[in-house]
């Protein structure tokens, strides 16, 4: 049903332990700093990341190359090729428009779900940490998490609206070209 050429998975060419090393790496990094913003010391800090960090690895590393074995001979979903087409914003020739217009339906609803939730919760978040700032204003954690809410306050919805135009534009593509 679908050419490997039309959906490229560059992921799949990496090799696991690659794919486990990056994650547990980056996975070590942010409990490193999640156990320093909670108030560990840095050698307690250090020692967390470094032994969950590569638990973490060995963890990604397996599951990847189970995931790869497990999956090596599937098509790719319907699912995983709309949300390739929203993201590059081109219909494959072999969108069928009884199968696709359900699913662009339900990744339209969750999107939507998500931009409000995004302009409910994390403007309610930033006034919940600026409450804390009349507390303590030399609290160096609070206005950590006043920059990430403000940051993500402002690109969850941007996000969303840009998904929903994605889909929008991908939906109007498929019904043209069915059309005729």
């Amino acid at each position: 049903m679908s050419a490997p050429e039309e959906f490229p998975a560059p992921l799949a060419r990496v090799p696991s332990a690659v794919f486990g090393a990056i994650t547990g790496l980056g996975m070590g990094i942010v409990i490193f700093g999640c156990v320093l913003f909670g108030g560990g010391s840095l050698l307690l800090a250090t020692f967390v990341g470094l032994g969950l960090g590569l638990l973490f690895g060995i963890g990604f590393a397996i599951f990847a190359a189970w995931t790869k074995r497990a999956h090596s001979r599937n098509e790719v979903s319907v699912t995983q090729r709309i949300n390739r087409a929203v993201l590059t914003g081109r219909l494959p020739a072999t969108a069928n428009l009884k199968e696709w217009l359900p699913a662009l339906e339900r990744s339209r609803q969750f999107w939507k779900a998500i931009t409000v939730a995004g302009l409910i919760m994390f403007p309610a978040l930033a006034v919940v940490t600026i409450i804390l700032l009349v507390e303590d204003p030399l609290e160096w954690r609070s206005w950590v998490q006043l920059a990430f809410f403000t940051v993500f306050g402002v690109f969850s919805p941007l996000q969303g609206r840009l998904q929903l135009r994605r889909i929008r534009n991908i939906r109007t593509a498929l019904e043209t070209a069915r059309s005729f």
